[in-house]
């Protein structure tokens, strides 16, 4: 037996470690419409809905303070300018700026709740 090699096998415990997969990338989830993809995209939908109400109590409480004004302060009522009662220069000359500005806010934080969503999906 002088002459003979005997074979040896040698493992390491950093070989488990290779055969791990690759992460689950999160486009997938969406895709597949997986629990995970379904509830970041629930998510979503919440921020998105979040925002929606914001913007809807802001018009509302602009809209709806300017009869609780009047009927507070009623001579307000009575004033006019250029012939035309001051309730109804406010309403045309003051609440279509205050939807304006309310709907390019709401479109510039849906936008970027959008785009940080579409950052978190391609960094997984």
């Amino acid at each position: 037996m002088t002459g003979e090699i005997r074979r040896v096998v040698v493992t390491s415990p950093r070989t488990a470690l290779a055969r791990v997969p690759r992460r689950w990338p999160l486009v997938r989830d969406l895709d597949e419409q997986t629990e995970l993809g379904a509830a970041f995209v629930r998510s979503l939908m919440r921020a998105q809905l979040r925002l929606a109400l914001y913007g809807s109590a802001s018009v509302l409480a602009v809209v709806g303070g300017l009869p609780l004004v009047f009927s507070l302060l009623p001579r307000l009522g009575t004033v006019r300018l250029a012939g035309v009662p001051l309730p109804w220069l406010v309403l045309a000359l003051c609440i279509q700026p205050v939807w304006i500005l309310v709907a390019v806010w709401h479109v510039r934080m849906a936008e970027r709740v959008e785009r940080q969503f579409t950052e978190l999906v391609k960094k997984s």
